[in-house]
């Protein structure tokens, strides 16, 4: 009898409630020509190196999105990690730019490799998914704000798509021109906006030490990213410029044109960017997981994360970014929450020309975030579904380690969820007169809202309020 292979479990795989779960896209042509990016070849997608994890995985399935599925979730599942709750984020390239029936195709393959069936085409996948063992409770699909018009939204609508992570890099149109970015900072306004008002969560990525920057701009930009209400994004991934193998920048750098930022000098400026992340941001990644032999010049420290962190801990620097301040790390460091102090606490600002009521709630003796909701009154109605007088639920999250869907945890199946909505509805009812709200629902979390009168509603979960 053969021994059954065993993985070492990640506790942080699933810390934070769902499982991730990555596929990447075939190699495909960019319609970006930026100065820093590793060019798309027959064994790498766009902006990835071929050593990198994601790309091995994808080519050793021959890109194809069910096999690259099913290959995690056995992965998962050796490791002990439940998966009936899954995030799946799509890499690699410029999505929007593909064929349109290679798009449909791949997001497909994702649904039947959860589902454990093909299906006829992609509707009846989604559909079956929605109480299928494996359920895709959030899709993030990555594009650039000058590829995220109203027909690639509607499209990501149609694919179940929540999440929207826009390659911003910079708010400097001289930096854009120098890096041939390809589009300016009108076009990431539009797209943060286009993209709240259809109720999406949006990331930025973010880059430091771009051609033309110093930390004296860095700093500078960052504040405008949250002083000015047509950006503050919903999360981060902030990279520091690196000079990889290949790209036009490396060409910069070997003449002497270019010098990327030492490490001391990356820890101290992302240090000093920790510091003004507003609470109702997720500082999701810093730092790109690009192997050292690709890197010309630049940090090549994969543990840059823990270097910033004992960083700001020595100089009594606080970053109160959700991700610091999640109840599963806490968890996972032996810490106990305190859920005697367990308050709903309320956060109003405004963004892209609607409003944002933040909701979490929070152990506040630890200072501690334990659940979510992000509800928005849009500047426009943009869908159908979304009538003048609407609320949108961006998003709703209770962190903590993942357990199965109908178990008993400390902090998951709390009724954390149950009370963020009901507050949620109160607000749009008595103090805007809002007659419907709807929520961007990853196709596996519909059932969870059933539960509390939604229904489906085209590309959303709805339901009217009295």
């Amino acid at each position: 009898m053969q021994p059954q292979l065993q993985i070492k479990k990640k506790h942080v795989r699933t810390i934070s409630g769902v499982a991730p779960l990555t596929v990447v896209v075939k190699p495909w042509t960019c319609p970006g020509k930026c100065t820093y990016c590793p060019e798309a070849t027959d064994g790498t997608p766009k902006s990835y190196t071929e050593k990198s994890a994601p790309v091995i995985r994808g080519r050793e399935c021959g890109w194809d999105a069910k096999k690259q599925t099913e290959a995690r979730l056995k992965i998962f599942n050796l490791m002990g990690h439940p998966t009936e709750k899954v995030e799946v984020l799509l890499l690699g390239g410029t999505f929007p730019a593909y064929p349109q029936n290679y798009q449909e195709e791949f997001v497909k393959g994702i649904f039947d490799g959860l589902n454990g069936f093909v299906f006829e085409n992609l509707q009846q996948a989604k559909f079956a998914n929605e109480t299928a063992q494996h359920r895709c409770v959030g899709l993030c699909i990555e594009t650039r704000p000058d590829w995220c018009d109203k027909n690639v939204i509607e499209k990501f609508l149609d694919y179940g798509c929540t999440r929207v992570e826009l390659g911003v890099q910079a708010l400097d149109e001289e930096i854009n021109l120098r890096t041939q970015r390809g589009h300016g900072i009108a076009e990431v306004a539009g797209a943060t906006k286009i993209l709240k008002d259809s109720a999406y969560k949006v990331f930025y990525h973010w880059m430091v030490g771009l051609p033309g920057s110093n930390p004296k701009k860095d700093l500078e930009m960052f504040k405008e990213l949250w002083k000015n209400p047509n950006f503050r994004p919903d999360g981060l991934k902030i990279y520091p410029t690196l000079v990889i193998k290949g790209t036009k920048l490396e060409k910069e750098f070997l003449r002497g044109e270019f010098v990327p930022y030492t490490n001391e000098q990356i820890v101290e400026v992302v240090s000093k960017l920790k510091t003004l992340v507003p609470r109702y941001c997720r500082l999701a990644r810093i730092m790109r997981a690009i192997p050292e032999e690709y890197i010309v010049g630049g940090s090549k420290n994969s543990h840059l994360r823990d270097e910033i962190k004992n960083f700001m801990r020595a100089r009594g620097m606080v970053c109160q970014c959700l991700r610091c301040r999640e109840a599963g790390f806490f968890i996972n460091a032996g810490g106990k929450i305190d859920f005697e102090n367990a308050k709903l606490l309320r956060t109003d600002y405004g963004a892209s020309a609607g409003k944002e009521i933040f909701l979490t709630i929070d152990d506040t003796k630890n200072d501690l975030m334990l659940a979510l909701l992000r509800l928005r009154i849009p500047s426009a109605p943009f869908r159908k579904e979304i009538s003048e007088s609407a609320a949108l639920i961006r998003e709703i999250h209770t962190f903590g380690q993942q357990i199965p869907i109908g178990a008993d945890g400390n902090i998951q199946h709390a009724g954390f969820g149950k009370m963020l909505l009901a507050e949620a509805e109160k607000i749009s009812s008595e103090e805007f007169g809002i007659k419907k709200i709807l929520a961007i629902a990853g196709v596996g979390a519909r059932e969870y809202f059933r539960k509390f009168g939604y229904a489906n509603d085209g590309a959303y979960v709805s339901k009217i309020l009295k």
